[in-house]
């Protein structure tokens, strides 16, 4: 047998590798939970597969017995699922009772679940159980995929994403700006992308300045998924906030001098997940406090912007991890150096 990595065989990576790609396809749906794929063997068949489809609906390895014709044993097979299966009731019964029941010979799994009410519980009992388990294929990829929610399990705080768009001359407005005369910067296809961001994250935060400037939608326009949620941070209160800022979608003001102040209120209203609009002094405070894990830095190609206001400085230990040409832009992806 082919051994790849930490001992895992080249089957065991393959099976996997299908679980994080089914995973996936529950992307903007599941909201503060996990994405999860599984897969179920007989023998070297694949026989069903399944993925958690949307937050509330059946967990991954539900969805695939229920496609295998809701087996009464499986006690022949193995399953894979990229997360450790639950032991605890959420708003679907513990995925280790339905294991249990149907005592499969081996269970494989990406990664045990951070979250405090399963965190190593769902493996300890199902191997107790006499069921072979074997945890950590493909941990790194799925920790990745997962990045949000590993983020707030371990760290108790969201995954923070800045964003922002700057001209060739390095300016992302005007001063004096008002709505009907903000600069735009990104072209067409930028914008599908930052739509695409705000569907990936559940809430989005926007300092007041860039309410009074731009008075923005922050929904979805160009991109099918759920709006997130809207935080609108005010350094001190504004008789304008309330009138200006019109919105169907659900959103919260906040009123604190700096984002140490605001931070706690922050944690509570963002779930999982923070995307970061504001304007340059919103996006420094975060980037001054070390408040971010993921920047990503769109960059018109087109000179003739006449922006006057200076784009954030990129923190020291930025990395540069990808650049994606889109359209007339190019989008710069950092992280934190490890």
């Amino acid at each position: 047998m082919e051994f790849t990595g930490r001992g895992w065989s080249a089957k065991d990576i393959l099976h996997m590798k299908r679980c994080l790609n089914l995973a996936e396809k529950g992307k903007y749906q599941v909201g503060d939970n996990p994405m999860v794929g599984s897969v179920w063997l007989k023998g070297d068949e694949i026989i069903s597969e399944g993925f958690h489809k949307k937050f509330g609906a059946d967990h991954a390895e539900v969805d695939a017995w229920k496609k295998a014709g809701q087996p009464s044993t499986f006690n022949e097979g193995t399953i894979y699922v990229s997360l450790e299966p639950c032991n605890h009731h959420g708003k679907t019964p513990p995925c280790s009772d339905l294991l249990i029941r149907l005592r499969p010979k081996r269970i494989v799994i990406g990664s045990t679940d951070p979250d405090i009410r399963v965190a190593g519980k769902g493996i300890k009992r199902l191997s107790d159980s006499g069921i072979e388990v074997l945890s950590g294929c493909l941990d790194r990829e799925n920790r990745w995929l997962n990045r949000h929610y590993f983020t707030q399990r371990e760290c108790h705080r969201p995954f923070v994403t800045l964003k922002w768009a700057e001209t060739l001359e390095g300016k992302v407005g005007q001063s004096q700006a008002k709505p009907q005369s903000r600069l735009i910067i990104s072209g067409q296809a930028a914008l599908v992308y930052g739509h695409r961001l705000r569907a990936e994250h559940q809430a989005i935060l926007v300092g007041g300045g860039t309410i009074l400037a731009d008075n923005p939608k922050l929904n979805l326009r160009n991109f099918t998924g759920n709006s997130p949620k809207v935080l609108v941070w005010w350094k001190r209160p504004s008789p304008e906030q309330t009138f200006l800022f019109q919105t169907n979608l659900e959103f919260k003001e906040i009123v604190h001098a700096s984002l140490k102040d605001a931070w706690p209120e922050i944690i509570e209203y963002a779930g999982n997940s923070l995307l970061v609009e504001g304007g340059p002094k919103t996006q420094t405070q975060f980037i001054e406090m070390g408040l971010w894990d993921e920047i990503h830095r769109i960059v018109s190609q087109n000179p003739q912007h006449p922006g006057d206001i200076a784009a954030p400085t990129l923190p020291d230990n930025a990395q540069l991890v990808d650049s994606i040409p889109i359209g007339s832009d190019i989008v710069y992806i950092y992280h934190p150096k490890k």
